[in-house]
This record gives C-alpha cells, sequence and structure tokens, in this order.
C-alpha cells in the first residue's frame, strides 16, 4: 500500500471518528481555535420521480462558468482573519449563516470564541447572531448554524453562559435567536422549561422556524430517558412542547447513540444517524445508520437500505432530507446499497421513500461511481440536485488537484459538474467541503482552504464561498 493511500485512509478514519463525535467541538493543535462539525438543513417543494439508473447520458463539457463570491467577510470586504466554516443558507439565496472564529467581521468582536454571523448578499451586510436578547455577545464557542426559509431564524449549539438568564451549567445548548425581534431562546429544554442537564447540539430548524431538531445526551427532557444515550429531539417553539424521536414505531427508545438530526422543511419527519439496533426490525449490521421518524404517525424506518428494503453493511453517516420528507440523501460506505459498488468507499445515495428505490448519485456525467470517497450530501428543495464533497478524480474531466472538490449531481439530466471552482473555472487548490445550497439549487455554499477561488486571498485559513451556478 503506498503513502498517499495510506494517508488519505488515516484521513478517512480522522473525519470518521469526528462524525461520531456527532458536534464536539475537536480542538485543533497549536492554534487554540476549534472545528465545528455541521449538519445542514435542505429545503424542498416537489420532487421528481427517481429511477435506479438515469434515463440521459450527456456529454461532458467544460469546468463551470459561475460566478463565485467569498461571503466570511466583513461589511465592508474584508476577508476574516480566523477560520470560517460550517454554512447554511436561506431558500432565497440571501442570507448565509456560518460559524466564524474571525474577531474582523463586526466591530467589538472580543471573545475570543467560534461565533454565528450572517450576511446579506443583497446589501452584503454581515451581523453578529450569537448574541443575547440584549445584545451581548456569546462569551463561548457557537457552532452549527441552521437557517430557516426567509432566514429570519437562525439556530445554532453554543457554550456560552450568557445567552439566556439563569443558565449555570457548562455544557453546550441549543439556541434559536429571531432576527426581527432580537430575541434569543434555548430550545434544548423539557416541556416545561428546564434545561437539559448535559450536552445539546447540531440544530436543524423547520422552514417556518417553528420546529427545532438537535441531539442530546440529556436525560431531564422527556420522562423515562433511561438509555444513557445521545438522543434526537424535537421541540415546538409555539407549544413549547419538546419529544423525542429517536424510537422505534412502537416508541422504544434507541440502545445506543443516535446523532445528527435532519428536520424536512415542514416538520413532519425527522432523519438521523444511529447506532441503536432496536429502532426497526432486521438491523443486525451493528453499524451507524440513517433512520427517519414521522412525527405525526410515529413510523420509524430504515433509510440507509436497498431498493429491496435491506440495510447496508456499512456505517452510514452524514445525511439531509427534502421538505416534504420524500427525499433523503445521505453518505455510506456500505457496499450493497446499490448493484455494481466496487469502490471500497464512502458514497452518495438518494433514497425515495414513496417508490423505495435508492440510487447512486456520485457518479460522473456518464454514470461511473466516483473512484474515491465522497461525503457531505445536501439535497435541493425539488430533489433534483445533489451537493456533496469528493476526493475522487473521475467525476469531471482534468479534475488534477487530488483534494476534497465540492460537485452538483442533477438527478434528472444526470449531469455531474464542480462547483469549488474560481468564477474562470479555475479548480481551487486546496481541500472544500461543507456544502449547502439553496431551494432551487442554483446558489452551493461550501468552506475551502483553496486561495485562489476570489482574487486577495491572503489570510491563510478556510473560508466561506458561495457558487452562482446560473451566471
Amino acid at each position: 500500500m503506498n503513502v498517499r493511500r495510506l494517508l488519505k485512509l488515516l484521513i478517512y478514519f480522522v473525519l470518521f471518528l469526528l462524525a461520531l463525535i456527532a458536534g464536539v467541538l475537536v480542538k485543533a493543535a497549536g492554534n487554540n481555535e476549534f472545528l465545528p462539525l455541521v449538519v445542514h438543513l435542505p429545503n424542498s417543494t416537489a420532487l421528481p420521480v427517481l429511477t435506479p439508473t438515469p434515463t440521459i447520458t450527456p456529454t461532458p463539457g467544460p469546468l463551470n462558468t459561475g460566478e463565485i463570491t467569498r461571503v466570511s467577510v466583513a461589511t465592508d470586504g474584508t476577508a476574516g482573519n480566523m477560520r470560517s466554516g460550517s454554512s447554511d443558507i436561506s431558500s432565497d439565496g440571501r442570507y448565509v449563516v456560518f460559524s466564524s472564529y474571525a474577531t474582523n467581521l463586526v466591530p467589538n468582536d472580543t471573545n475570543g470564541a467560534f461565533d454565528i454571523f450572517i450576511h446579506d448578499k443583497e446589501t452584503l451586510e454581515t451581523s453578529l447572531v450569537s448574541v443575547s436578547s440584549s445584545g451581548a455577545q456569546g462569551g463561548n464557542d457557537s457552532t452549527n448554524p441552521s437557517i430557516s426559509s426567509d432566514g429570519r431564524f437562525v439556530a445554532f449549539s453554543s457554550y456560552a453562559y450568557n445567552l439566556v438568564p439563569d443558565n449555570w451549567d457548562i455544557a453546550p445548548d441549543v439556541y434559536v435567536h429571531d432576527r426581527e425581534t432580537g430575541e434569543t431562546s434555548r430550545v434544548s429544554v423539557s416541556s416545561d422549561g428546564v434545561g437539559g442537564n448535559d450536552w445539546s447540539v447540531l440544530p436543524s430548524i423547520s422552514v417556518d422556524g417553528t420546529l427545532v431538531a438537535f441531539a442530546s445526551l440529556s436525560n431531564n427532557l422527556v420522562i423515562d430517558d433511561d438509555n444513557g444515550n445521545w438522543d434526537i429531539f424535537v421541540h415546538d417553539r409555539l407549544t413549547q412542547q419538546t419529544s423525542l424521536v429517536s424510537v422505534s414505531t412502537g416508541g422504544v427508545q434507541g440502545n445506543a447513540a443516535s446523532i445528527n438530526p435532519a428536520i424536512s422543511g415542514d416538520g413532519r419527519y425527522v432523519t438521523f444517524q444511529s447506532f441503536a439496533g432496536n429502532l426497526v426490525s432486521g438491523d443486525t449490521n451493528d453499524r451507524s445508520d440513517i433512520f427517519v421518524h414521522e412525527i405525526l404517525t410515529g413510523i420509524t424506518q430504515g433509510v440507509s437500505v436497498t431498493s429491496g428494503g435491506v440495510t447496508g453493511n456499512g456505517h452510514s453517516v452524514n445525511h439531509s432530507i427534502s421538505v416534504d420528507g420524500r427525499y433523503v440523501v445521505f453518505d455510506s460506505v456500505s457496499d450493497d446499497l446499490v448493484p455494481g459498488d466496487f469502490n471500497e468507499d464512502y458514497d452518495i445515495f438518494v433514497r425515495d421513500l414513496v417508490t423505495e428505490q435508492t440510487v447512486l448519485a456520485s457518479v460522473n456525467s456518464q454514470g461511473l461511481q466516483a473512484n474515491d470517497r465522497s461525503q457531505d450530501p445536501f439535497i435541493s428543495e425539488d430533489g433534483r440536485f445533489v451537493a456533496f464533497s469528493s476526493w475522487a478524480s473521475n467525476l469531471i474531466d482534468s479534475d488534477t488537484n487530488q483534494g476534497f472538490d465540492i460537485f452538483v449531481h442533477d438527478l434528472l439530466t444526470a449531469k455531474t459538474s464542480i462547483v469549488s471552482v474560481s468564477s474562470e473555472g479555475l479548480l481551487g487548490n486546496s481541500w472544500s467541503s461543507e456544502p449547502s445550497m439553496d431551494a432551487s439549487g442554483r446558489y452551493v455554499t461550501f468552506s475551502s482552504w483553496a486561495d485562489n477561488l476570489v482574487l486577495d486571498d491572503t489570510n491563510l485559513t478556510t473560508d466561506v464561498f458561495v457558487y452562482d451556478r446560473e451566471e
């Protein structure tokens, strides 16, 4: 096994461990920063019917020539002076939220911590979101933002103790900031308003901002939470009710950790990653799987399964769900979800919960499977476009940068294109990750170490970019 392959295997192992930590902030060596993990909230409406194989085989073309913009900048356009990532975008593509360690994006940022910012692409204004109702800056790290459809509500997790009154614990909580009223409220609470007694992280907010799904180790959010594991909860900000959703159809709590929630736009469905073996019948693979729980009916079903309903034989980790809950995209190292999966690595799959079909999405425009790892999937509002990051070199012509790039696969035309490129079509010269899309799939956000995507990128750290695919 050559050195390059060993290096990649080591990297993959580290990335997988980070995914299992599910929101824990991992301290980066030597720079006093923290690397936040992210879960994205997709937005979607009417969706096309997927077929197991593409019906169109387009001819490969040149790299995209859309327009790319850096958005992890101050209102005057100054680039952030430290790391930015974990972005999400509003349905119309106007607002981008992200987490950043930068101290120069807004005046008087003196807390020395990751904060949540929002950038308005129309007015070019950047403002701080991780603040209390009185406007006080959070006193500790805030990460993993999730934005409502219109950009009014932003959910995030934070270690800050001063965002709401009477928050005495040292564990992170989940908050929602109302940009219209300025109010910040804690949502990792029980139905009677008592704050969680352990970690709560990784929020995912519905399109109207009413419902927030999150992962928590707390055992006091609902009655009889006695499994001692991470669970998935949904808090209704209108009724103030908190419910446990990482349960079987019969309401039995998962017997192992459940993490990484994503809520459908209408708030009816919640997908999550779980090691539990008792959520559905026949789950004997002893691996991390993806599940979906329908809140109205209480039905839980497996998502990381074949078109015949057989659970995949490998770990399935990252995922997102369409607004009506019909489509779930996820990454998996399973090699039995579709026929002919021979690359022995993580791939991107789309599960149609209506037709019960599972298809491979990390392919090039001729349908050839990616020749290396693909991860971080995100699906557009209409279910047509899937964005993901990949190390593969065969998804487009002339991909020679030997790193993770951001791709978009069109499930309707079967075309795959790259978006982590400059406005002139130049490949990024370093890794790109964490894609998100607006409702239509026109705007794709992502974070990148590349310094050649825009002019004068000299800050030597990760930035957040938006790529306009229609320019």
